[in-house]
C-alpha cells in the first residue's frame, strides 16, 4: 500500500506556504514545530520537511538553535534589492533582444500570458518569477539568471502583495505582453524602458500593500 506520508508532507507544505504568503504567519514570527504540528494536524516529520522546503524558497529562514522563522525585511534593504533588480532586469531584457534563437521561447511565454487575466492569488508571484527568469534564460547569461533568482527568493514574501489585487494582476499581464513585443522586435531601448517602468510600479504597489499589512498586524 502506498504510504500517505508524502501526501501529508505536501499538504503541510502547501498550507504553510499559503499562510506565509498571505501574511497569516507574520514577518519575524517563529514557526515552532509543536505549534505547527498541532495547527496542521500532522506529526513533526512532515512539518520539518515543509519547513526545509520553504527555507529553500526563501519563505522561511533557519537559525541554529532557534529553528525556523518567517523572514523580516527592512525598508532600506527592500529598496536596495529593488534597485539591484532593476539593473539586472534591464541587462537581462537587453540581452534577450539580441538573442538569435529568441522566437520560440518568447512565443511560449506569450502563450502563457495572453488571454484572460488570472484571478488574484499568491500563486501568481511564482508565475511572474518564471516570466522574468525565462527572459534571463533567453538572454543567455547564467550569472544574470542566478542573481535574479536570488533576489526573487529574498523579496518573494513582500512581492506577493502585488498579486493579491486583480487590478495589479491585470497591469502585470499588460506590461509583460508589451515587454515581449519589444523583445520580439529586438528593440533593446524600448524593452529596457518598459522593464524599468514595470518594476518601479511593482515596487510602489508592493511597498504600499506591505505597509498596510504591517499596520494591520500592529493594530490587531
Amino acid at each position: 500500500m502506498t504510504s500517505s506520508r508524502p501526501l501529508l508532507a505536501e499538504s503541510v507544505y502547501l498550507r504553510m506556504r499559503s499562510d506565509l504568503l498571505r501574511g497569516r504567519i507574520r514577518p519575524g514570527e517563529r514557526v515552532v514545530e509543536q505549534w505547527a504540528a498541532l495547527h496542521y494536524d500532522a506529526s513533526r516529520t512532515p512539518v520539518r520537511e515543509a519547513c526545509r522546503r520553504l527555507a529553500e524558497e526563501g519563505l522561511l529562514v533557519h537559525r541554529p538553535q532557534r529553528g525556523y522563522a518567517a523572514p523580516d525585511i527592512e525598508q532600506a534593504e527592500l529598496d536596495e534589492l529593488y534597485e539591484l533588480r532593476r539593473a539586472i532586469e534591464v541587462l537581462s531584457v537587453r540581452r534577450a533582444c539580441g538573442a538569435e534563437d529568441r522566437a520560440a521561447p518568447l512565443a511560449a511565454l506569450r502563450a502563457q500570458w495572453e488571454g484572460r487575466v488570472p484571478e488574484a492569488s499568491e500563486e501568481i508571484v511564482y508565475n511572474d518569477e518564471e516570466f522574468h527568469l525565462a527572459i534571463a534564460e533567453v538572454g543567455g547569461n547564467r550569472q544574470v539568471h542566478a542573481a535574479l533568482a536570488g533576489i526573487n527568493a529574498r523579496i518573494r514574501l513582500v512581492r506577493v502583495h502585488d498579486f493579491l489585487d486583480r487590478e495589479r494582476v491585470g497591469a502585470t499581464v499588460r506590461q509583460h505582453l508589451a515587454i515581449l513585443d519589444a523583445v520580439e522586435d529586438g528593440d533593446a531601448e524600448k524593452a529596457g524602458a518598459l522593464m524599468v517602468v514595470h518594476i518601479i510600479e511593482s515596487q510602489h504597489a508592493v511597498v504600499g500593500a506591505a505597509a498596510r499589512a504591517q499596520a494591520a498586524f500592529s493594530s490587531g
